[in-house]
């Protein structure tokens, strides 16, 4: 899900200048805080004489940073557990929404042979656009709440001793948090 949320983010940051392709940072910056809710500071020029590859991979690289630090403290199959709900839920929110859209583009396409339109070439060009934008939402979203999963051990003992830890992802501690999440490249 990381190399489709940093292809979106990367190809929706590149600008042109005198024909030349570059990356824009603060552009890559705002999206990157506004999808995946985090900030990372791009420096101005850190891009240069990276070609397209080489600056996904950074992004990519500084995304994983992020995860590595939040769940140091964490079990890896808990991680990978709570991800997985993650996952599951996202795909079935952003599916069901997929089938829904898929049939009223399937009601509405009909009245297009009225404007001499063949229904069915816009129906499959159409279909196929909306289920790209499906997958980016999805990956964008799975993205940004794994990165945004908060870690909370609650110091009640087990019944055979020890702290339980509980992983949770609130709303509520990430606003508190939001401060501490800058990372810089």
């Amino acid at each position: 899900f990381y190399r489709e949320a940093t292809d979106y983010l990367i190809e929706n940051s590149i600008t042109y200048i005198d024909g030349d392709m570059a990356i824009d940072e603060r552009r890559l910056e705002e999206l990157v805080k506004n999808h995946i809710r985090v900030h990372i500071n791009f420096p101005d020029g850190c891009f240069e004489g990276c070609d397209l590859e080489e600056t996904k991979d950074k992004v990519r690289d500084a995304l994983i940073d992020i995860l590595e630090q939040k769940y140091k403290i964490v079990p890896l199959g808990e991680l990978y557990a709570q991800q997985k709900r993650i996952a599951l839920t996202i795909f079935d929110k952003h599916w069901t929404k997929h089938i829904d859209d898929m049939d009223k583009l399937h009601k509405g396409v009909a009245y297009l042979q009225y404007e001499q339109k063949d229904p069915i070439n816009t129906y499959t060009n159409r279909g196929f656009e909306m289920f790209e934008e499906a997958n980016i939402n999805i990956a964008l979203e799975i993205t940004a709440l794994t990165l945004n999963l908060r870690v909370v051990v609650i110091n009640q003992p087990k019944e055979n001793g020890g702290p339980k830890e509980d992983v949770r992802s609130t709303e509520e501690i990430n606003k508190s948090n939001r401060e501490r999440d800058v990372i810089d490249v």
